[in-house]
């Protein structure tokens, strides 16, 4: 009894169903020993000799199966024995049903079947206790030697019974004794069985102590990585807002980290105020091809600053990554990988022929100027690039796409720009077509010369009107051959109108060598003219 509430109050304690079957088990038993005893009858049901009769064989099965629920679940058989759960699985069933028909069947016969199931199940128990030893379970040393206790006392007790041994205090009592010792023993058992748990538990705290220290050092490493680079590495969502970055963004735009945060990326885009906002245009569009075929991108941007209202040329690469249910942006931004060999540089000449793809603009745009930061300023730089750029955008929107100065209007108005310049770009009347971009570079100056297929337009009438119209409508685009003007040194058309020379001189030009002054032709490649 004492055994009986002990464990009851470890059960409720701990919620191990091992202590449950076990109490059920003890107490299952103490009932059979009462009625085996005639103390059930005597103090229990006195006036019900019937149920007298028939409760020993009932009870003996509902012993057995708890004694099986418990050893089942002690040692686990479920996972570690699965053919022997298969066979208590059979007895249980044994069991229930024998407990059932114990009411209907006369008691002579059911007590030997009662007994003819008690050997199938104390076998069973036992071969799982001694293959749980076999695995190494260290508490199923206690739990066999309780059985063998167990039976012990059930086999001197029957050889008693068949006269084979005298009768005496301990044969007499052998059952109760061996179940005293049993109980005891199967407590032992449930308690090294904690302490084993304990054990585990002590050593796997310990193991996931080291793991976190060790993960700890690795966030500690990784973020102090991060934090030191350079570049300014972050987060976006993907509906493109900054979730998170390094402090890296303030040595490049002047931002405090919580300044940009939640804010889409696209709002960090200088915006230029003499031409349209191509920038947002380029973003946009690379920001379509990452979505849309999930590959990496890469692109170079103005970024507008904090506390200089000046932009600054930045460059970007996105990648999307996969996190837990949803897909994120990993960017980098960082300033423009400078060439080293520009220093050695004495003069270069090159001819491209670009497609009409607007992200190719950005990207020829940025060679072309590379290698003028060895001869101009920041400030002249952006110059350069944004003229050119206009320039280049000229040459395949209004050139090679033939697309008039009222379309885009209209098209940037309402806001479908992109889809119709895609359109543009499809159409079989104009998607083979090339813009060819011939420079040339010394130690003097800088030429380009810029040709279209298209059908060319007046380019003198075209400045006087764009002038006017620009002036008066305060429209963004219209505006490159006037701000082409203010940066070049020589800005030349052909007669067609399809064809300019582009000249920038690094010195006074009356301070050159003859040589350096001649002016390009545009009959003539770039490259003759420095001949």
């Amino acid at each position: 009894v004492i055994m009986f509430i002990y464990n009851l109050f470890i059960f409720f304690a701990t919620r191990d169903l091992s202590y449950l079957y076990y109490i059920l088990y003890i107490g299952f038993y103490i009932i059979f020993q009462a009625i085996l005893n005639g103390l059930a009858f005597q103090y229990l049901w006195p006036d019900s000799v019937w149920w007298a009769n028939q409760s020993l064989p009932v009870f003996i099965f509902c012993t057995v199966f708890m004694g099986m629920a418990f050893g089942r679940s002690f040692l686990n058989a479920a996972m570690h024995a699965p053919l022997l759960n298969r066979l208590y699985m059979i007895l249980f069933a044994a069991t229930i049903l024998g407990a059932i028909v114990s009411l209907f069947v006369p008691y002579y016969y059911i007590i030997i079947i009662a007994i003819g199931v008690c050997f199938p199940a104390v076998t069973l128990i036992f071969s799982n206790g001694v293959a749980a030893l076999l695995k190494g379970q260290r508490s199923a040393r206690f739990f066999l030697l309780a059985w063998i206790t167990f039976l012990t006392g059930i086999i001197l007790y029957a050889l008693k019974s068949f006269g084979v041994i005298p009768t005496n205090a301990v044969t007499t009592n052998a059952i109760q004794v061996g179940a005293g010792v049993e109980v005891v023993l199967l407590s032992l058992a449930l308690a090294d069985r904690i302490n084993e748990l304990s054990r585990n538990l002590s050593n796997r705290v310990d193991e996931l102590n080291e793991a976190r220290a060790v993960i700890e050092k690795s966030e500690r490493r990784y973020r102090d990585l991060i934090e030191g680079d350079d570049d300014y590495i972050f987060m976006l969502d993907e509906n493109w807002r900054i979730q998170g970055g390094n402090r890296a963004i303030r040595k490049l735009l002047g931002f405090l980290r919580k300044d940009v945060l939640s804010m889409d990326f696209r709002d960090l885009l200088y915006k230029h105020p003499e031409r349209e906002d191509f920038n947002r245009v380029l973003v946009s569009d690379k920001l379509n091809e990452l979505e849309a075929t999930g590959n990496s991108v890469q692109f170079y941007a103005d970024f507008r600053q904090k506390h200089v209202m000046e932009p600054r040329e930045l460059h970007v690469s996105l990648q999307f990554i996969a996190h837990e249910d949803r897909r994120e942006v990993l960017g980098r931004m960082s300033d423009p990988a400078e060439d080293t060999l520009v220093r050695f540089l004495d003069s270069e000449t090159q001819v491209y022929d670009m497609n009409n793809y607007l992200h190719n603009v950005e990207l020829l745009g940025q060679r072309l100027t590379d290698h003028l930061r060895k001869y101009l300023d920041a400030g002249e730089l952006m110059g350069v690039k944004n003229c050119l750029r206009e320039i280049l955008i000229n040459a395949v929107e209004h050139g090679n796409l033939n697309i008039s100065f009222d379309e885009k209007t209209r098209a940037t108005e309402q806001g479908n720009y992109l889809h119709f310049i895609q359109e543009r770009q499809n159409d079989p009347r104009y998607r083979d077509r090339r813009v060819r971009v011939e420079y040339t570079l010394d130690a003097h100056r800088v030429g380009f010369r810029i040709t279209d297929e298209g059908a060319g337009f007046d380019w003198r009438d075209r400045v006087q009107e764009q002038a006017r119209q620009a002036h008066r409508d305060r429209l963004m685009h219209g505006r490159g051959i006037m701000m082409t003007r203010a940066i070049f040194d020589e800005v030349q058309y052909n007669d067609r109108g399809n064809q300019v020379v582009l000249i920038k001189y690094f010195r006074d030009p009356a301070a050159l060598p003859e040589q350096a002054r001649r002016p390009f032709r545009a009959d003539l490649p770039v490259g003759d003219e420095l001949k």
